[in-house]
C-alpha cells in the first residue's frame, strides 16, 4: 500500500535528469518536454552510444541555404539523409557536452507517430545549424555533482582492540560485583570495527601496531542447540577491549601495515568488558597462573542495579 502513495523513481531516467540539469547549469542547452511537429524529423544513432533527433530539412537549409531554396522537386528528404548520414561532422561539437562528443552518425529513419520516442522528455541543443535533440544514451554515466556532498572521510569510527573473548551465563552476569575476576577464554589481538574485524594489532614498548587480516573472518559463538527453559540459560558473549580509539575514515584509510599507534599507558588497567556488545564494566588485567583474566574494578553505572 505504501508503494501506491509515494511517487516512484527509474533509475536511468533520474540519471538522464541530473544530466539534463548539469548540462543547463553549464550553458549546454536546456530540457524540453515535447518535440517539434513536422514529417522531417530524423532519428540517429552515434558512435559514442547516444541517440539524438534532428530536422534534417532545418539541417539542410542551414548548410546549403541555395540549394534549400530551390524547389523543394530539385531534392528529396532520403537525398538529405543521405547527405547528413555522410557529412564530417554534420553535428557542431562546439555545443555538446564532451560525453557526446562523436565521430559518426548513423541515420536510423524518419520519426512519425508510429515509431514516436517513449522518452518523456528531451535535452535541446542549438548550434549554427539548428536544434538538435538528445533522447537518451546507451549507458548514462554516473553523474557527480562538483557543488555540495557528503564528505564520506569525516565519518567517525570507533576502532576496538579486542584481546579476548569468554561466555558467561545470565545469573554470572547478574552475581558480578567488583573484585570477581573473569577468565579470557579465547585469546585474541583483534582491531574490530562495530561486529567486523578488520585487521590485528601487536602491543609493545613503542604503542600499538597494525597488522591487516590475512582474510575475511566470521566470528561465531556455538551454544547449546536445545531450548531454553530459564533465564539462566540464555547465552551472554563477553569480549574483553584494551583499548578504544575514534578515528574518521579518512583516518584509517590511511593506515598501513605496521602503523603504530599511540598506546594509553592505563590501558591494562582499564579494559573494557563487554557483554553482547554492551559495556557492563571495567577491570585490570591480570593472570591466574597461565590463563588472563579481567579483575573487575567498576560496574558500569548504566547497567548497574545497585543490589549486591
Amino acid at each position: 500500500m505504501l508503494k501506491q502513495r509515494v511517487p516512484t523513481r527509474e533509475r536511468h531516467i533520474q540519471q538522464y535528469e541530473r544530466l539534463s540539469a548539469l548540462w543547463q547549469e553549464q550553458g549546454l542547452g536546456q530540457a524540453e518536454n515535447t518535440l517539434p511537429m513536422g514529417g522531417s524529423l530524423l532519428r540517429f544513432t552515434t558512435d559514442s552510444g547516444w541517440q539524438g533527433v534532428i530536422d534534417v530539412v532545418a539541417w539542410f537549409g542551414a548548410v546549403a541555404p541555395d540549394l534549400a531554396a530551390q524547389a523543394s522537386q530539385a531534392w528529396s528528404l532520403p537525398q538529405l539523409i543521405t547527405l547528413f548520414e555522410n557529412s564530417n561532422l554534420p553535428l557542431d561539437t562546439a555545443v555538446l557536452p564532451e560525453m557526446l562528443h562523436y565521430q559518426r552518425i548513423v541515420a536510423q529513419g524518419l520519426l512519425s507517430d508510429d515509431n514516436a520516442e517513449p522518452t518523456a522528455s528531451f535535452h535541446r541543443f542549438t548550434d549554427k545549424h539548428g536544434d538538435i535533440w538528445f533522447c537518451g544514451m546507451e549507458v548514462l554515466p554516473e553523474y557527480h555533482h562538483c557543488g555540495e556532498h557528503v564528505d564520506a572521510a569525516l565519518i567517525p569510527l570507533t576502532l576496538n582492540f579486542r584481546i579476548g573473548l569468554s561466555t558467561l551465563s545470565y545469573q554470572g552476569i547478574r552475581s558480578l560485583q567488583p573484585g570477581d575476576a573473569l577468565l579470557i577464554q579465547r585469546q585474541v589481538s583483534d582491531i574490530v570495527i562495530d561486529c567486523h574485524k578488520i585487521g590485528h594489532f601487536i602491543h609493545h614498548e613503542e604503542g600499538i601496531m597494525f597488522e591487516e587480516a590475512e582474510q575475511t573472518e566470521t566470528q561465531t559463538t556455538e551454544h547449546d542447540s536445545g531450548e531454553i527453559h530459564h533465564s539462566e540459560q540464555i547465552p551472554v558473549t563477553l569480549d574483553f577491549i584494551f583499548q578504544q580509539k575514534s578515528v574518521t575514515v579518512g583516518e584509517l584509510a590511511a593506515i598501513y601495515q605496521g602503523s603504530i599507534m599511540k598506546c594509553d599507558p592505563q590501558a591494562v588497567n582499564n579494559i573494557i568488558v563487554r557483554a553482547n556488545g554492551l559495556a557492563i564494566a571495567n577491570g585490570q588485567l591480570v593472570w591466574f597462573e597461565d590463563c588472563p583474566a579481567v579483575e573487575i574494578t567498576k560496574i558500569n553505572p548504566e547497567v548497574s542495579s545497585g543490589k549486591q
